[in-house]
């Protein structure tokens, strides 16, 4: 157990109990501006996704933050729904304290677990400032402070996979409970949306949580007014964060798209964070001083003008595009948390045909009728993304042998990631209809349609509509294409 103190190691899995667990967490040093008085699971699982986004829960404008949008709000909304359902059957009770009295809540969960409840819901795990509310405590044999048994710390995700951003949390909550009940737990555990539960073996990931504890504290520990302090970071993410209104407010070279967060971060200790800085760089002289390659300083060059600009920068000839035969643009709406495809809709002799699946049994009806038409056409399957994966993941269901599946996969073309290669777009697009907006001078809708919301109030038309939209810009981005290949 290289990298564990010395506590760390007299607690093996079954081991004997020590004080406070034996595990520790860094010193933090919060600055008196902060808004935030806690750390909790959602900053370090944030932290992954974001860290300057964590750094504005702590220190930003509340006021710029925007609130959470339909589709954030029935996600989360999913989420609570998914836990009731998985963990309601088991009966546990949940500490009961005054809303945001914490550390009351803690002294109910402790009491709680020292009378040996065979469980716990929500139970609060608090040792200032970090705060961990883990979604399941569950009693195993193993001595502890609380006599011969102990207990382990669950979550419920709604992923169909475990995830390493995801284990960390259980990692972060045991850590809390150790120092709570004198015993390091030798395991966690998640339960997945389908209801089955996967093990978290601490060992291999207390070392990463670590690292990530110290990097949390050390970006707290960057308030306003240092001169460190936290940058943006802009990718695709950016589009549904509330943040997004105080991190675009400057324009720099930390919002300059298709740029890695190391190359803005070069780029901006060398004096070039400004984008009319950027605008009159030498891409082929400054590679020369061995810093950056001078395809990254052309990148931010071209980046910086496209933001500038508001449109699109043509960056090269397509690449790998011979399109020979006439193509079929197809588009696979699909509702990733309940692994859902409702419609497929395809382009054929200027006509839009769809094929739908009401409820998830008429699925493989739906996709037996798609592919048996694309089966009859020729040239590449020409689509925004996703639709190889879904191919892949209806061929369990599916009549058609496996070859005829594997056949419409090899014709399967991401035009998507063709058009993103071509020209360098002023902010990242996902939807074809964006691309296309931004490349016809005008910007992109600011609140596009989803396709769960949509699927969940029975909105047939507004999913047609949708597919129609996509099949149309798939349509113009492949002349698009053609024009400049």
């Amino acid at each position: 157990m290289e990298g564990h103190s010395e506590a760390e190691r007299a607690l093996p899995r079954g081991g004997a109990a020590t004080r406070r667990g034996g595990l520790e967490f860094p010193r933090v040093d919060l600055r008196e501006s902060s808004r935030r008085a806690w750390i909790t699971a959602t900053h370090i699982y944030g932290f992954l996704s974001c860290e300057h986004a964590v750094w504005l829960e702590f220190y930003g404008n509340a006021d710029e933050k925007l609130g959470a949008g339909p589709a954030l709000t029935q996600l989360l909304r999913r989420g609570r729904e998914l836990e009731d359902r998985l963990v309601a059957p088991l009966g546990w009770d949940e500490p009961t304290y005054a809303k945001g009295a914490f550390a009351e809540g803690a002294a109910a969960t402790r009491a709680m677990l020292a009378s040996g409840v065979p469980g716990l819901r929500q139970a609060v795990l608090y040792e200032h400032p970090w705060l961990g509310i883990p979604d399941l405590l569950r009693r195993v044999p193993g001595s502890s402070a609380f006599g011969d048994f102990h207990y382990v710390v669950g979550d419920v995700k709604s992923s169909r996979k475990p995830r390493a951003d995801q284990a960390l949390q259980v990692a972060f909550y045991s850590r809390l409970l150790a120092r709570l009940q004198d015993r390091r737990p030798d395991h966690g555990f998640l339960i997945l949306r389908d209801g089955n539960e996967e093990r978290i073996d601490l060992d291999a990931i207390d070392i990463v949580l670590d690292e990530v504890l110290e990097e949390l504290v050390e970006l707290l520990s960057r308030g306003p007014e240092s001169e460190r302090r936290s940058t943006p970071h802009h990718t695709t993410m950016c589009r549904d964060c509330g943040w997004r209104p105080s991190c675009s407010a400057k324009l720099d070279v930390h919002w300059v798209p298709g740029l890695t967060r190391s190359v803005r971060e070069v780029l901006a200790e060398r004096g070039f964070d400004s984008l009319e800085a950027l605008s009159l760089v030498e891409p082929r002289k400054y590679a020369k001083a061995g810093v950056l390659p001078e395809a990254s300083w052309q990148r931010a060059k071209q980046g910086a003008h496209a933001l500038r600009s508001g449109a699109p920068v043509f960056v090269r000839k397509p690449r790998g595009v011979e399109f020979q035969q006439a193509c079929l643009p197809v588009v696979v709406l699909h509702d990733g948390f309940e692994a859902r495809v409702p419609l497929v809709a395809w382009l054929f002799d200027d006509s839009v045909r769809f094929a739908e699946a009401p409820t998830r049994e008429d699925e493989p009806a739906m996709w037996h009728e798609a592919m048996a038409a694309w089966g009859k056409s020729h040239g590449a399957l020409v689509h925004s993304g996703g639709v190889a994966a879904r191919l892949y993941e209806a061929r369990s269901e599916s009549s058609h042998p496996a070859e005829v599946i594997d056949a419409l996969e090899r014709r399967c073309t991401d035009l998507m990631s063709i058009v993103r290669g071509t020209w360098i777009f002023p902010e990242p697009v996902v939807l074809a209809s964006e691309a296309l907006a931004f490349l016809e001078g005008a910007r992109p809708a600011s609140e596009v349609d989803s396709v769960p919301l949509l699927l969940e109030v029975g909105d047939r038309e507004g999913l047609r509509s949708f597919a129609r939209r996509e099949l149309k810009a798939l349509e113009s981005l492949l002349r698009k294409i053609e024009e400049v290949a």
